[in-house]
């Protein structure tokens, strides 16, 4: 994890020399909404706060950003009760000029979770949070704890929105993966396991096929004078 995070600082370290000679520095703000179809309706909402460098062409225009997303889950009424931190990395393509007002673009993104608020924590057979564990027999109980989501990727398509020089309206939608590991255990009723007996138990990887949505405002500039 900790040489994740040296490439994502690298790599804005790169694009950041690069941009100050060659190309445009990008920052954009954004919302994804995830819709777990595949097992359940289980739903998602991340924040995305990117930078990175744009490289315009006569065509287009491809971006490359790191990312830091905050993402929480919604079910059956619980707010945010899983929420994650992550940290990745993105690549866009407009495929028109800049200088049109609507063009359509492509998205691909891959992160993964480096802090969560619900390590070793209940995880039902819906595969959401929970905050009691489930009755196996009348002499055991049973539960998947939560171990982390090391993979969450989409690609998008979607509609870019010039609305003054520089500042675009990003709209998207998509197939998204995101996959979570967790601990499935049976324990005696009543009982309640400490983490080193959880973590006794192997982990097992869990996928789930989601519908994203994405609404986004992004920002180009440079630190070049015009002439």
């Amino acid at each position: 994890m900790k040489v994740f995070a040296f490439f994502i600082l690298f790599l804005f370290s790169v694009v950041f020399c690069f941009s100050q000679k060659k190309y445009k520095m990008i920052a954009e703000i954004s919302n994804t909404s995830s819709l777990n179809i595949i097992p359940t309706f289980n739903l998602y909402s991340g924040t995305n706060i990117s930078a990175g460098s744009q490289i315009e062409t006569k065509k287009g225009n491809f971006n490359i950003m790191g990312t830091y997303q905050f993402s929480g889950n919604y079910w059956r009424g619980a707010v945010f009760s899983l929420q994650s931190h992550l940290l990745g990395i993105i690549f866009q393509y407009r495929i028109l000029s800049n200088e049109r007002k609507i063009s359509p673009f492509v998205g691909i993104s891959a992160i993964t979770e480096v802090g969560t608020n619900y390590k070793d924590k209940y995880i039902s057979r819906d595969l959401a949070p929970s905050i009691y564990p489930e009755e196996f027999s009348n002499l055991s109980s049973f539960s998947r704890f939560y171990a982390g989501t090391p993979f969450v990727g989409n690609l998008l398509l979607g509609c870019d929105i010039r609305l003054v020089h520089g500042l675009h309206l990003n709209i998207s939608a998509g197939y998204g993966l995101r996959v979570m590991l967790t601990r499935y255990a049976i324990w005696s009723k009543g009982a309640v396991l400490s983490k080193e007996q959880i973590h006794e138990y192997s982990i097992n990887t869990k996928n789930f096929h989601m519908l994203d949505f994405q609404l986004g405002l992004s920002y180009a500039f440079s630190f070049k004078k015009r002439k």
